[in-house]
């Protein structure tokens, strides 16, 4: 189920929980693009979807639980922020994978095209997000 509301910044925000598993990937994309079109900030579409996809593969990987959430807050125009929530404790990491590894840059790319992405700790687990600012999409 899709929630958009107002944060508690009074900023608009789309949200969905979504079961932890590889079909998750296609519907947050395709909740980011709807954010995205509701808030005429298309031109943020390919680099907000790029990292939702980074973001929510990420957690069905190495997270616990059954569930992950994603988030879209239009922080301010031309400004977006993707935020995939989940169980573990784990810290996020970029990681430097050999040459020919088939896996593990993810965080490396998303680190390479966000305007800036973190993790925030929480008791319950972690939530992981990065900003794409229009000049930097």
């Amino acid at each position: 189920m899709t929630a958009t509301r107002r944060s508690a910044a009074d900023v608009p925000v789309y949200s969905e929980t979504l079961p932890r598993e590889a079909a998750s990937v296609r519907l947050a994309r395709q909740l980011v693009r709807r954010a995205l079109t509701a808030w005429g900030q298309a031109a943020l579409e390919d680099t907000s979807t790029l990292i939702a996809t980074e973001l929510v593969a990420n957690a069905v990987q190495h997270a616990g639980g059954h569930s992950l959430r994603i988030g879209v807050t239009l922080v301010e125009h031309g400004r977006v922020r993707v935020a995939v929530s989940d169980k573990s404790q784990t810290d996020a990491r970029v990681r430097r994978p050999a040459c020919d590894a088939e896996a593990g840059r993810g965080l490396l790319l998303v680190e390479a095209v966000a305007s800036c992405w973190g993790v925030d700790h929480r008791r319950w687990g972690k939530v992981v997000w990065a900003e794409v600012v229009e000049d930097h999409a």
